[in-house]
């Protein structure tokens, strides 16, 4: 739904925040059956997911960079309850911790925006007719 880079600094790095939205109506149909059918009433139709990562320039050349954890949120959760939320629902199902799916969406996002040799995003793509990283 939308991206935005916060906190831009003069070697490279930056705050990358990405938010999107997931239709659950489809999941929801499908939990009729006992026991699903007792916690529809709390999933909402949508989830709002909003992910903050810190990409983070590197030297070692001129799209290079690292991905790390800043905040991730769910809905109207603030980054503790939903660190709870993914505590609770790793402990079940083994989905891992909201720090690392945080880190997994946003290197997705950022590979997509910007890129490197292994992930060829937007802005590496540009990279044949000159585009060059100025930091």
């Amino acid at each position: 739904m939308q991206t935005d880079f916060s906190e831009i600094a003069e070697n490279g790095s930056a705050d990358f925040n990405v938010v999107c939205k997931l239709d659950l109506s489809p999941f929801k149909a499908d939990m009729d059956k006992f026991p699903y059918s007792l916690s529809k009433k709390y999933i909402p139709d949508n989830l709002y997911v909003s992910s903050t990562v810190h990409v983070n320039k590197t030297i070692d050349g001129q799209f290079d960079y690292t991905v790390s954890h800043k905040g991730l949120a769910l809905n109207n959760l603030n980054a503790e309850e939903t660190a709870d939320l993914f505590h609770t629902l790793d402990t079940v199902l083994k989905i891992g911790s909201a720090e690392s799916v945080n880190i997994q969406i946003g290197t997705i996002a950022v590979n997509a925006l910007i890129g490197n040799e292994e992930n060829i995003g937007f802005a590496y793509s540009l990279k044949a007719v000159g585009a060059e990283v100025l930091a």
